[in-house]
């Protein structure tokens, strides 16, 4: 890089071969440079004959100069928009062009480009950056969502869209195609799974629409969608991705028809979802209300899946009081461990269970082991308590208790 000499020094430069070279440029080109602005004002009235300025740049010189250029030895007053009467006036004709720019700019200049980099130029003057282009997957269903997600195909097409969607923004206006269809979505077999998607992706607050039109349809309608074979995926999707505020009302109503939830083939799911997603009071509530209600909950199909979840949610006191409420059940315990959700809770009940219960609980399945063997799921509750060979000193036979969390026999 050249070394900038200081003012004194450029004073006394008396050289004129770069005027010399600077005017047989000048003659050559067609039009004036953009740099030519920076001329002393003698040098521009000589070539004002010779030059012509294209009709865009005419008496124009460019972007306002708003940084201080740390290569050029004359002060920064000296430069402004239309600077040839100003530096005319206080620099003289005999101080060569590359001393009058400094040498950075010279250079610049000498190759007919642009003075000032981007760096230096005015705010207003610097490009935009490009805005982020859409993906193909979401412009392609803006203004056909309700459309498509009755659609098999058109439904992925719209969930794809919610998952590539860049911003929440995005997804927003993607949503409020559903506004007013949320019921038609519900029922329909492609339609649900849009409105799931729209509650996992979006922010709980951009989900509101959905439960407002849920709870708009008349009195326990929380509890018809819980029932209904693809609004229960919907009301799961709310207990898992909103907040507790904003499910009262939904989890108000389904404690209320907690016990016909449990028994319900899609129903008992939304009450499982509401065991493990749930707040403490309520997981409390739901698991003493089953614990009144052990045989009724225990001896039924779908039940036994919830109490099941409850032994294992629930807080450690809630689920072995529950343990103990199906344990007074005379012959409860044998038939739900050949059941296909009772053997679980069998096993569950084992875990939760304190030593003089869990014996009595072995108690009560032991003169069935020969028919758990040879039962589906029976097999697995006596795989964990198989008579273990009596030790001498012992005048009582064991067995060996499952540890549910871990799969081993040792808990």
């Amino acid at each position: 890089m050249a070394e900038v000499l200081p003012n004194s020094v450029c004073r006394n430069v008396h050289a004129t071969m770069p005027a010399k070279a600077l005017k047989s440029r000048l003659k050559a080109l067609s039009h004036r440079p953009s740099w030519a602005c920076w001329l002393p004002q003698e040098l521009q009235e000589e070539f004002k004959v010779t030059v012509t300025d294209p009709p865009d740049t005419a008496g124009t010189c460019g972007p306002p100069v708003t940084a201080h250029v740390s290569q050029n030895p004359i002060s920064d007053d000296t430069f402004s928009p239309c600077g040839g009467d100003k530096l005319a006036g206080r620099v003289s004709e005999t101080i060569p062009f590359k001393f009058v720019l400094g040498p950075g700019l010279h250079d610049a200049a000498r190759n007919g480009q642009e003075l000032w980099p981007d760096s230096v130029r005015s705010v207003e003057q610097r490009e935009a950056p490009p805005a982020p282009l859409m993906p193909s997957s979401v412009s392609s269903v803006f203004g056909r969502v309700w459309k498509l997600s009755r659609d098999p195909q058109g439904c992925r097409e719209v969930q794809r869209a919610f998952d590539d969607a860049g911003c929440d923004s995005v997804r927003v206006s993607l949503a409020e195609e559903l506004r007013g269809h949320v019921w038609d979505c519900l029922r329909d077999p492609s339609g649900n799974h849009v409105v799931q998607k729209c509650i996992v992706t979006m922010r709980p607050q951009a989900s509101q629409f959905i439960l407002d039109e849920l709870r708009n349809t008349g009195p326990r309608s929380f509890v018809a969608v819980a029932k209904h074979q693809y609004g229960c995926r919907i009301v799961e999707r709310l207990l898992e991705h909103c907040h507790p505020l904003q499910v009262q009302m939904l989890t108000d109503e389904i404690m209320s028809e907690a016990l016909s939830l449990c028994k319900h083939p899609y129903g008992n799911y939304v009450v499982q979802h509401l065991l493990e997603h749930g707040k403490d009071v309520q997981k409390h509530f739901l698991t003493n209300l089953m614990a009144a209600h052990a045989r009724s909950v225990g001896s039924d199909f779908h039940a036994s899946a919830v109490v099941t979840k409850a032994l294992i949610c629930a807080a450690p006191a809630d689920s072995s009081a529950l343990a103990r409420a199906l344990l007074c059940e005379d012959g409860l315990i044998p038939a739900m461990a050949r059941t296909r959700h009772g053997h679980t809770s069998v096993q569950a009940i084992l875990h939760h269970l304190d030593s003089p219960e869990r014996d009595e609980a072995v108690r009560q399945l032991m003169p069935h082991f020969g028919d758990l063997q040879t039962s589906r799921y029976g097999r697995n509750v006596a795989s964990c308590f198989a008579p273990l060979p009596q030790h001498p000193t012992s005048n009582s036979q064991t067995a060996r208790v499952p540890c549910v969390t871990t799969g081993s026999t040792k808990c």
